[in-house]
């Protein structure tokens, strides 16, 4: 139920051939960080993962942009 921009800003997991590594907002969260080290996983913090530009087609018709602030960039669309 996010938005483009509150879906792109909301905080990111991977998992890249090594351990979980989580942004700072979950990273942070011990008991989140607890249960995934308690499921077998090995967990790092991560400073940004991915940098995302995206255009929203909304069911109006109108194209909404949204951009990461985790790095510079902009959505254009026209």
């Amino acid at each position: 139920d996010m938005d483009v921009q509150a879906a792109i800003n909301a905080p990111r997991a991977i998992a890249r051939n090594g351990p979980l590594e989580l942004e700072a907002p979950l990273f942070r969260d011990r008991e989140l960080r607890e249960e995934l080290e308690r499921r077998g996983f090995t967990v790092r913090d991560a400073q940004a993962i991915g940098s995302v530009q995206a255009i929203e087609i909304g069911e109006d018709g109108w194209l909404r942009g949204a951009a990461d602030p985790r790095r510079e960039g902009l959505a254009v669309g026209y």
